[in-house]
């Protein structure tokens, strides 16, 4: 998880049980998410258009 920009809305919060709490300070480690990612021939993910743009905006 990483800290967002914005504070979690409640809803969000009743939805997932993710709170401002549990992502203060956090940050995504990009070298380890590209020690996980760089060897597989596919990756497949939840929302992978999401994921696609967020991974060519941290490459």
């Amino acid at each position: 998880m990483r800290q967002p920009s914005i504070s979690i809305p409640g809803e969000i919060t009743k939805l997932t049980g993710i709170t401002d709490e549990m992502v203060a300070g956090q940050l995504i480690d990009m070298r380890a998410l590209g020690t996980l990612i760089d060897p597989a021939d596919l990756v497949i993910a939840h929302n992978a258009g999401l994921t696609a743009r967020f991974a060519m905006l941290f490459r």
